[in-house]
C-alpha cells in the first residue's frame, strides 16, 4: 500500500493517473490479441508438441507478466516520487507567501502595544481628572465658610448711635454726611500726615461687623516748586479694632491693635502678612469680630472683600482678649465711607449682625461730652535743640 497499489492475485493494481491507466489497458489488450493469434497457430501443429508449446507459452506469459508488473511498479514509484517532488516544490513556492502572514502578526503586536499605550494614557488621564476632582473637593472644603448664620436674639438693642469719637480723633479728620463720610486735609504738607479716628461703641461679646470703602483717591499737587527728592504722597487705608486706651492711629508697632490695610496686608502687633492684592476704589471691606465663646471661632476677626473671605479667622492677641474692642480707621489722601448698619452693602456667606444692631449687653458705649461743654485744646510747640512742649 505504501507504493500506491495492492496485489490482487498476480496482477498489481496501481493507483495511477487516468491517462497511464488507459495506456496500460490498451497495451494489455494488444498483448492478449497477440497471444490468442499465436495460440490459434499452435493448435494447428501436431499434437505431440502441444504440451511443450503450452509449457513454453505459460513460461513466457509468466515472464511477460512479471516484467509488466515490474514496469508498472517502477512507473508507480516514479509517479510517487514526482508527486512528492511536486508537493515539495509547491511547499517551497508557498513558503514566501507565509512571510506576509508573519508581518501582520508583528503589526498585530505593534497595534496591541499602541492600544495598551492608549489605554495607559486614558487611565493616566482618568487618574489626573480624579486627582483634580479630589483637589476641587479639598479646595471646596478649605473654602467652606467657617462662620455660621447668626442665631435669633431677642435681647434689647442699643439705642445710642454708632459714630466716630471726634474727641480723640486727629485734627485732620473731617467727618461729613452725618459722620458716615470721612475726609482729610491734604494741603501744606498735611498730605503726608495720617488721619485716624475710633468708633464710639466697643464690642465685648457676641459677633458683629461693619463696612468701609474708598470712594475717592486724592493726589495732592504742590506745584513746580516741589523738591525732586520729596516723597510722593500716596493713598492709605487701615481698618481694624483696638482697645480704648490704644493709640487712635493704627500702627504695626502699636499694642492692642489688629487691622487690615489697602495693600492687602493683615497686621498683628509685631508681624505683618500679605493675604490679598491691593484694594481698589469702591470695593467694600467688611470686618467681622467674633467674641462669642459658644462658637469655634471665638476671639477672632475676619476680613471680607466684596462679600468674599480674604483669609481664615485671625486669632486676637492675648492682650486684647477679654477687653472691649472699638472699630478704628486710619487713612491718608482718600475719602472713606463707613457703614455701621443696620444692613450690609455686600452680603456675606453667612448672616451677621452689624454694629448698629448690637445687643446692649454685648457692647460698651463711650460717654461723649455734652454739646455745650468746653473742650480743652492743646498746641504742641517744638523748639530747636530743646524739644517739644
Amino acid at each position: 500500500s505504501s507504493l500506491g497499489g495492492i496485489w490482487e492475485g498476480r496482477t498489481l493494481v496501481a493507483a495511477m493517473p487516468p491517462k497511464k491507466k488507459a495506456k496500460a489497458e490498451a497495451k494489455g489488450k494488444a498483448k492478449g490479441k497477440a497471444k490468442a493469434k499465436a495460440k490459434a497457430q499452435e493448435e494447428e501443429k501436431p499434437v505431440e508438441g502441444e504440451e511443450i508449446a503450452e509449457a513454453e507459452e505459460a513460461k513466457g506469459d509468466d515472464v511477460e507478466m512479471k516484467e509488466e508488473e515490474e514496469g508498472q511498479f517502477e512507473e508507480t514509484q516514479e509517479e510517487a516520487k514526482d508527486e512528492t517532488m511536486k508537493e515539495e516544490g509547491d511547499e517551497q513556492k508557498e513558503e514566501p507567501k507565509e512571510e506576509p502572514t508573519e508581518e501582520p502578526k508583528e503589526e498585530t503586536k505593534e497595534e496591541t502595544k499602541e492600544e495598551t499605550k492608549e489605554e495607559q494614557k486614558e487611565e493616566e488621564k482618568e487618574d489626573v481628572e480624579a486627582k483634580k476632582e479630589e483637589e476641587k473637593a479639598a479646595a471646596a472644603d478649605e473654602n467652606k465658610e467657617l462662620e455660621e448664620d447668626a442665631a435669633a436674639d431677642s435681647r434689647t438693642r442699643i439705642t445710642a448711635k454708632v459714630d466716630l469719637d471726634m474727641t480723640t480723633a486727629t485734627l485732620n479728620v473731617m467727618p461729613s454726611a452725618d459722620g458716615r463720610l470721612l475726609m482729610t486735609l491734604c494741603d501744606s504738607g498735611l498730605q503726608y500726615m495720617l488721619a485716624g479716628a475710633k468708633g464710639t461703641v466697643g464690642v465685648k461679646a457676641g459677633r458683629y461687623m461693619f463696612e468701609v470703602r474708598i470712594v475717592e483717591n486724592l493726589d495732592p499737587y504742590e506745584g513746580s516748586q516741589q523738591s525732586r527728592t520729596a516723597p510722593s504722597p500716596r493713598q492709605l487705608l487701615r481698618v481694624g479694632f483696638s482697645t480704648e486706651k490704644a493709640s487712635v492711629l493704627l500702627e504695626n508697632s502699636g499694642e492692642d491693635q489688629i487691622f487690615f490695610d489697602n495693600m492687602g496686608q493683615i497686621s498683628i502687633p509685631g508681624s505683618k502678612r500679605r493675604v490679598q492684592s491691593r484694594v481698589h476704589r469702591e470695593e467694600v471691606i467688611a470686618l467681622v469680630l467674633n467674641l462669642d465663646p459658644k462658637t469655634p471661632n471665638a476671639n477672632t476677626f475676619s476680613v471680607f472683600r466684596d462679600g468674599l473671605r480674604v483669609c481664615p479667622p485671625q486669632a486676637l492677641p492675648e492682650s486684647m482678649v477679654g477687653k472691649a474692642l472699638f472699630p478704628a480707621i486710619t487713612f491718608k489722601n482718600a475719602t472713606v465711607h463707613v457703614n455701621w448698619g443696620q444692613n450690609p452693602r455686600k452680603q456675606l456667606p453667612f448672616t451677621c449682625r452689624m454694629l448698629q444692631d448690637a445687643s446692649a449687653d454685648d457692647v460698651e458705649v463711650v460717654q461723649l461730652p455734652a454739646a455745650d461743654a468746653k473742650p480743652e485744646v492743646l498746641f504742641p510747640l517744638g523748639i530747636p535743640d530743646q524739644g517739644i512742649f
